[in-house]
């Protein structure tokens, strides 16, 4: 048995002062609140007892990532995701559903089949999830950096070949319901166990509301790719916003979306019910240069990825930057955002092992200094080292 001591841990009840974390094979079986590193080491004289000076919070868990360090998710073969999971605990992650953008139906089958295999295959790093799909079935107004030629209509045939190539391990759809055959594919993505989400979208705040009577639950980066909010005409983003039951997901990259947003919706959906993601793409922890990511020239300035015209592709984003973004520039608090980064995203996967540090989940904990760097990190209860480089350096991560 391993016993982690902290000074300082984030359960689900709020933050606490001291409390210790017992792990058996892997999972948490004890937390008990107020005991000390002192106390812990009487009452278990044969456990190992770690002691942690600084926050404990629950591994973080990005639910839209295309890639990272240079590895490709959408063109990568088994070995680079297997990396990418490797590098990404440097950052809080601990788990992570690769997103893939709009390819060819042959190349999206393949692909899917590579994290299906590499999925299958890990042993070690960042657990792989699943497999998130951001298209092909998108709208070409707000398709973003995705290829236009790329993009296609709903097809329930093709779906359905995705879903039987990647035996269950699918579990999110990015597609715009104005789209014709949209509503069918909702309800199929439902009746596969695969999550509908809002993205890429034209649609109307009507047709938002339909997709979420018929379905769609969840909303991938809310405010981007998608028609601004207006009080006369509010598009999906109101919608969203006021429903009780949809979650939506957030880019905090100081880019994407300016505080005032990031703070509105956060306050507007909850901790619950707001995750914060990467939507990082592939250069990710590199270096300001120029790169070509899933076959497109990107350029990296300034802490932000951009197609020649100027176009977003993705962001240069971890989740622990992000925590330091909203730290630093809105009134969130401070558990808020973590249980954004970390019990939130899991709530939208229905994944009841992870995201929070109580007996029964998985032994995936992070320690975060006071600057909110990651410090240590325990994948199911084991620590693996984390390289500590100052921030001011963009390839830090990698």
């Amino acid at each position: 048995m391993n016993v982690l001591a902290a000074n300082s841990i984030l359960l689900p009840g709020g933050r606490v002062a001291a409390a210790t974390v017992a792990i058996h094979d892997g999972v948490i079986t004890a937390v008990t609140v107020g005991e000390t590193l002192h106390q812990a080491r009487q009452r278990l004289p044969r456990a190992q007892v770690v002691a942690v000076r600084g926050l404990l919070t629950p591994g973080f868990v990005d639910l839209h990532t295309h890639g990272f360090c240079g590895h490709d998710l959408s063109t990568g073969e088994v070995a680079d995701i297997l990396a990418m999971a490797d590098a990404l605990p440097r950052t809080g992650v601990t788990a992570f559903v690769p997103t893939l953008s709009s390819a060819s139906p042959d190349e999206t089958l393949r692909q899917v089949g590579r994290i299906r295999e590499a999925a299958e295959r890990q042993r070690t790093g960042a657990t792989i999830l699943g497999i998130r799909l951001e298209g092909p079935y998108l709208s070409p107004e707000k398709r973003g950096a995705q290829s236009r030629a790329a993009l296609r209509p709903p097809s329930l045939n093709e779906f359905d070949r995705l879903v039987s190539a990647a035996a269950t391990w699918i579990k999110m759809i990015d597609v715009a319901p104005e789209l014709p055959g949209a509503y069918d594919l909702i309800h199929r993505a439902c009746s596969s166990r695969v999550q509908p989400c809002i993205g890429h979208t034209a649609a109307t705040a009507e047709v938002a509301d339909l997709a979420i009577r018929a379905g769609a639950s969840h909303c991938a980066h809310l405010f981007n790719a998608m028609p601004p909010l207006h009080h006369r005409n509010p598009g999906p983003v109101a919608v969203l916003l006021g429903s009780p039951t949809t979650t939506v997901e957030i880019i905090a990259d100081g880019v994407h979306l300016h505080p005032a947003t990031l703070t509105m919706t956060a306050r507007a959906k909850g901790p619950r019910r707001c995750a914060l993601v990467t939507d990082a793409c592939p250069a990710a922890g590199l270096s300001d240069g120029d790169y070509v990511v899933s076959g497109q020239s990107v350029l990296v300035r300034d802490g932000s990825a951009r197609l020649a015209d100027g176009t977003l592709a993705g962001s240069m984003l971890t989740l622990d930057h992000a925590l330091r973004t909203l730290h630093e520039s809105t009134t969130i608090p401070l558990t808020w955002m973590l249980r954004m980064a970390a019990a939130a995203p899991a709530f939208i996967l229905r994944d009841h092992t992870r995201g929070r540090l109580v007996p029964g989940a998985r032994a995936d904990i992070v320690e975060l200094d006071e600057t909110l760097h990651v410090r240590r990190v325990w994948l199911g209860g084991n620590g693996i080292p984390v390289s500590s480089v100052p921030e001011g350096r963009r390839s830090r991560s990698c």
